[in-house]
């Protein structure tokens, strides 16, 4: 089991999927968030045909703009990086995709997925900085491909369906 261990997991299915989709809705309403206070972004692939893109996503900070606008004309040169996207190609056709949400320095979402399918999520408990604000959310957690949720203080096991 990753991370954190408690004494007990709770097997309980109808808790599990309400902890699981907790997570993923936290985590989509996350990043839709992020990526919709994104005023530009970089993208960098050094040459064609490499495996590897990595495209970063920048905001201007809240606490910025008003001074800007009374010294500058409205123009600030310091932006802060809000999320970062890194797409793998493997040599067999699958992708790897990494997706990190930051908040200031701090970062709040990390999300993997490997050809579109979700493997991991995390999202941690974030607080206002002076750089974004962003919602608050009341827990943190984390989702992994083996089963495991993690929401707020309890741990759970996903039921998975049967192969028959």
């Amino acid at each position: 089991m990753p991370g954190w261990a408690t004494a007990q997991v709770v097997t309980d299915p109808g808790k599990a999927t309400a902890a699981r989709d907790s997570v993923v809705h936290a985590a989509n309403t996350l990043r839709q968030e992020l990526q919709s206070r994104t005023i530009g972004f970089k993208t960098k692939a050094p040459a064609a045909g490499k495996r590897r893109v990595v495209a970063r996503g920048y905001a201007q900070p809240e606490r910025l703009m008003a001074t800007a606008s009374a010294s500058s004309g409205g123009r600030t040169t310091k932006q802060v990086l809000l999320w970062k996207h890194v797409r793998r190609i493997r040599r067999n056709g699958t992708t790897l995709d990494r997706f990190y949400g930051y908040q200031g320095k701090h970062p709040v979402l990390e999300e993997t997925r490997h050809n579109g399918q979700l493997t991991y999520v995390r999202v941690t408990r974030y607080k206002w900085t002076p750089y974004v604000s962003l919602p608050t959310v009341a827990k943190q957690g984390w989702l992994s491909s083996s089963g495991y949720v993690r929401w707020g203080t309890e741990t759970f096991i996903v039921p998975t369906a049967a192969n028959n």
